[in-house]
Order: structure tokens, then C-alpha cells, then sequence
């Protein structure tokens, strides 16, 4: 993300004033591994559950599923349940 930023240094200070950061990636980046608090794996694209980049109506075959990984809108729902379990 920072590589790809107009201001690297200005989102790297960004994000690094956030009280807890929570990464979903397939592979560790020196930016999880300098602000991540928790960095949980992403599954491969083909595997992905989510929309393609076509959008919401284009979606392809999942591949073989990855034990450890969720679904990003299974990781938010839960991540918000654990920040406001009322």
C-alpha cells in the first residue's frame, strides 16, 4: 500500500498513529511488519470469496480453500463483534 501511495511518508505516519491496525495479506510486507498489530492471512485471489475487480456481479470459481483464512467480511463482522459486543 505505502509503494503505491502518492505520499508514502505521510500514510506511513498515518497509520502509525492508529491505536490498533489489523493486516489481511497473502504474504508478510515490510509494512505489516513495521504497523500491523495482527496480520491474518489472506487467502489466494482465485480462492478469495469476495467480489472480482470486474465487480460485484463478476466472481470466479474458488479455488481450494485455505483453513486459516476468512473471508474479509467474516474478518470485519467478527472484528467488530470483539470491539462492540453489545
Amino acid at each position: 500500500m505505502l509503494a503505491s501511495a502518492a505520499n508514502p511518508r505521510k500514510y506511513y505516519e498515518a497509520l502509525n498513529r492508529l491505536e490498533f491496525n489489523v493486516v489481511v495479506d497473502l504474504f508478510m510486507n515490510p509494512t505489516a511488519v513495521a504497523l500491523a498489530d495482527i496480520v491474518l492471512p489472506r487467502p489466494p485471489w482465485p480462492s478469495a470469496t469476495e467480489s472480482a475487480p470486474g465487480g460485484p456481479l463478476e466472481r470466479h470459481a474458488e479455488g481450494d480453500p485455505v483453513p486459516e483464512c476468512k473471508p474479509d467480511e467474516e474478518i470485519c463482522f467478527e472484528l467488530a463483534r470483539r470491539f462492540n459486543p453489545t
